[in-house]
């Protein structure tokens, strides 16, 4: 509960990890939340950007590329955040648990 006190009062999220995260909830928690979403551009987090089509991407260690797109997410926010009803079906289709058993049941059956 805690946590979304401050989910829900949050504009921007920032995941600057190096490392090559596969798929971080952070991103759904995100989109859940209408935080917009600033990740490096390596990885999962770069992946889960292009494949959601929301949050913006800034180059890993690169200090000026990070405030590029913090200042783009605040100055930009009510745009980027309109386009989100537009994308909660795609959403809802690439994320649903059944679309997640069903890879999982292919992943691992035998064949």
């Amino acid at each position: 509960r805690e946590l979304a006190k401050y989910l829900e009062t949050s504009k921007i999220s920032i995941m600057t990890s190096k490392c090559f995260e596969n798929a971080p909830m952070m991103m759904i928690e995100s989109f859940n939340y209408n935080i917009i979403p600033i990740a490096a551009n390596h990885g999962g987090m770069r992946e889960m950007v292009l494949k959601l089509n929301f949050g913006l991407l800034f180059e890993s260690e690169d200090e000026y590329s990070l405030v590029d797109q913090i200042t783009k997410a605040v100055n930009d926010y009510e745009k980027l955040i309109n386009e989100k009803p537009k994308l909660e079906a795609k959403i809802r289709d690439l994320f649903s648990k059944s679309k997640y058993f069903t890879e999982l049941s292919n992943l691992y059956s035998y064949r």
